[in-house]
């Protein structure tokens, strides 16, 4: 049975965000195949330090889901570092004036179509299929909503717009 590793939510105090993990080696000289949690939208590039298994390392190259550290250069190396959570400096991540990164949303009130208080953002999750929100309600249980354009209308730092299916945001003890 595959252990599943959780992102972890939010920036920590010194400026760093999960990106993902490492899955497994990728060939013989130290290669790492990895799992990230969303599109990273280009923050992982040759010359980037980056955090895994509690250390600033370097990268040496990077293809989309495999990376190259200048430190592992033999897949001894690279096994050991599988399970391990690999984070980038929040600050490291490409201006994109265009999109706001799932990280930014980490607060945001989130609202409905009419304009209705949901919540707010309280962090995030990956289910292999996409992102998922997870929302803290003023009262009940939070919610996770998959971060999909059919239910997400509009995101920036401040506001999510959702389109929420009908029976998402109810209480279970309306169910009843």
């Amino acid at each position: 049975m595959a252990t599943r590793i959780e992102p972890t939510v939010g920036v920590s105090a010194d400026g760093w965000v999960s990106l993902g993990v490492v899955v497994r080696p990728h060939g013989i000289k130290g290669a790492l195949k990895l799992h990230t949690w969303s599109d990273e939208g280009g923050a992982l590039r040759p010359g980037l330090d980056v955090k895994l298994g509690g250390r600033v390392r370097c990268v040496a190259a990077y293809a989309p889901g495999v990376l190259q550290l200048d430190d592992v250069t033999d897949r001894d190396a690279a096994e050991a570092l599988s399970g391990t959570e690999l984070f980038v400096r929040r600050a490291d991540f490409p201006a994109d004036e265009a999109s706001v990164y799932l990280i930014d949303l980490i607060g945001a009130a989130v609202v409905d179509e009419a304009g209705r208080p949901l919540g707010t953002v309280e962090g995030f999750t990956d289910n292999g299929a996409q992102p998922l929100l997870s929302v803290a309600r003023p009262s009940g249980p939070s919610v996770l909503v998959p971060f999909v354009a059919a239910l997400v209308r509009s995101a920036d730092k401040d506001r999510v717009v959702l389109a929420p299916p009908p029976g998402l945001f109810v209480d279970a003890d309306a169910l009843e």
